[in-house]
């Protein structure tokens, strides 16, 4: 069994609490055993301390508790701003449109998704097959398939970027098809294999 250490322990007797009213950060100040300014350092709900250190002098470490504090503002400040973007954000995607994974170890695999339904921010898709082209010994050129479904319909989160395949977890990406003649068409990507 793991012993889990909460904050407590990491502070030392006797240490005074400086508390950022910007951020969700907190120093405690206090004498080292040879007799130096030192502080211990958290941010949010963390019950490890971010650094533990000793300085030569008081301004030193009233220098680098000050960078603390404005580091975690910026840090905080910017996942406020992160968050508000992602909620505001409204995805692009409509049904027809595709997706493809790329993913493998030692190989190249490629997966390809289609659009079939959109419900808020979320998108149901369904897994397609795709054509494929042998260029050389064990890899060739794949191209999706729109409308050949492989798969059931799955309902996904749309993100800026695609979405998380259901099948195994990899990153799914928008493939932007080149309208020719009205028919959209997608480029022949790379796959490989080794069995």
């Amino acid at each position: 069994m793991r012993i889990r250490h909460q904050r407590d322990f990491y502070i030392p007797k006797g240490a005074i609490c400086v508390r950022d009213r910007a951020s969700s950060a907190v120093a405690y100040i206090y004498t080292s055993r040879r007799k130096r300014p030192a502080a211990v350092v958290f941010q949010g709900k963390a019950q490890k301390p971010a650094w533990d250190y000793s300085f030569l002098s008081d301004a030193d470490r009233t220098k680098r508790v000050g960078g603390f504090f404005k580091a975690i503002q910026r840090i905080e400040q910017g996942r406020v701003a992160n968050r508000a973007e992602r909620k505001a954000w409204q995805h692009p995607y409509k049904p027809g449109d595709v997706f493809s994974t790329c993913w493998g170890y030692d190989q190249t695999n490629r997966e390809y998704y289609e659009c079939t339904e959109v419900r808020g921010k979320h998108l149901i898709v369904r897994q397609i097959a795709s054509g494929y082209v042998e260029t050389q010994w064990l890899a060739g050129k794949a191209v999706p398939m729109p409308g050949q479904y492989v798969g059931e319909a799955t309902r996904v989160l749309a993100q800026q970027s695609g979405f998380r395949a259901p099948k195994n977890g990899q990153w799914a990406s928008f493939d932007k098809p080149t309208i020719i003649a009205g028919v959209p068409t997608y480029d022949a990507q790379h796959v490989s294999s080794y069995a």
